[in-house]
């Protein structure tokens, strides 16, 4: 793998716990029918984070009713190791995504007939996951159930309270295998939009808020590299293309070609969107795009440039739920995130294109995220 150069002090500057819109209290959802998965043996979220570097405290927090800053967080009251399973990957996913402000985890631990399920989902989108965010394996991502109909994708598509989507996702797999249960959730939370509270009004048994201003990790701690236990964004979501784009026996020209076929379509795409709707596009995106496709050089100065458009993207201010009470699945309420959302991954895409030994995977990720926006919205609305 290529290394990501850098992104390494992307988003550095934004302070944690920035403040977002409040939402209503969310309700719980319908079921309507989905998709099931792979068993995974007890414990296994655990075992996969147990090189992140947190604290034995905060293992068997179930219970907590306020965090040291006074703020009450919502929690069960029995203690269970599911939860304390589901409380530290939470924890650990909303560290390795730190420099992305606003982005929120949900952790949840299903009971299957085969064992446990770990499946996690973000807030952005179809559970978009940043750069250098590596998934453990013992976990799946809820985007991914190839069984997960697209109008419940784009339902919630961008759900700012990712407990919802969680919620919402076992009422959906309930239908089809009534054994399936949502025994422990947990998820990263802040006073704008995320809360375990559907949780607890579906009846899931054990459930916790976790603070994403009293994190156990230490801010300095490096977060999980790509290792034997973890996979890439991309073969998260698109294993053959994953597979193609790091197969060092086709030519790097042939890979680069791909990556910059994603890239141009994707901008393509987000521009089109965005055009509309009397969007502000910043010069320098088309400006690189330009110099991308015609191998002209390109600035320090119009590098910077850009890093700053993506460092104050929009589209995660912009998410359904900080105003509606529950996802309506009228495509009008969202067309203004899903604007942003498509220019936020492509400037994503352009951006990754700097230096000697671009990222094929980390870029073509990014174009998915347009395209997939693309196929649950095939029509412009």
């Amino acid at each position: 793998m290529c290394k990501r150069g850098n992104l390494a002090a992307f988003g550095s500057d934004i302070p944690r716990g920035t403040p977002t819109p409040p939402t209503p209290s969310t309700p719980t959802v319908a079921a309507s029918g989905a998709g099931g998965g792979a068993g995974l043996p007890s414990g296994a979220a655990s075992a996969a984070i147990s090189s992140t570097g947190v604290p034995p405290s905060v293992l068997a927090t179930s219970g907590i009713a306020a965090t040291g800053t006074g703020a009450a967080i919502v929690s069960s009251e029995t203690q269970d190791q599911h939860l304390d399973d589901a409380i530290q990957l939470a924890y650990e996913l909303l560290h390795a995504s730190r420099m992305y402000p606003g982005l929120h985890w949900c952790v949840g631990i299903f009971k299957v007939a085969t064992g446990v399920e770990t499946i996690i989902v973000s807030n952005d989108g179809a559970s978009y996951i940043p750069p250098g965010v590596y998934v453990p394996r013992s976990a799946r991502v809820l985007f991914a159930d190839p069984e997960l109909s697209s109008g419940f994708q784009a339902k919630f598509f961008g759900w700012v309270n990712p407990t919802v989507t969680m919620v919402a996702y076992a009422a959906e797999r309930a239908v089809l295998d009534p054994n399936v249960e949502l025994y422990a959730l947990a998820a990263t939370t802040d006073p704008g939009g995320s809360s375990v509270l559907p949780a607890r009004r579906a009846g899931v048994p054990h459930y916790q808020d976790c603070d994403s201003t009293r994190s156990p990790i230490d801010p300095a701690t490096p977060a999980p590299e790509l290792d034997e236990s973890r996979l890439h964004r991309l073969a998260v979501m698109s294993p053959q293309s994953y597979e193609q784009l790091v197969d060092a026996t086709l030519p790097p020209t042939e890979r680069r070609s791909a990556a910059w076929e994603a890239t141009a379509g994707a901008v393509a795409t987000a521009l089109a969107g965005v055009e509309p709707l009397r969007i502000e596009v910043a010069p320098v995106i088309r400006e690189v795009l330009g110099g991308l496709a015609s191998g002209s050089p390109i600035s320090d100065e119009q590098w910077s440039a850009l890093a700053e458009v993506r460092l104050y993207g929009k589209s995660l201010f912009m998410r359904p739920g900080f105003i509606e009470v529950e996802p309506s699945g009228d495509p009008n309420t969202t067309v203004l995130y899903r604007a942003h959302h498509n220019l936020d991954r492509a400037v994503e895409a352009l951006s990754l294109w700097r230096g000697d030994n671009p990222d094929y995977a980390d870029i073509v990720y990014a174009t998915e995220q347009v395209a997939k926006e693309g196929q649950l919205w095939p029509l412009r609305t």
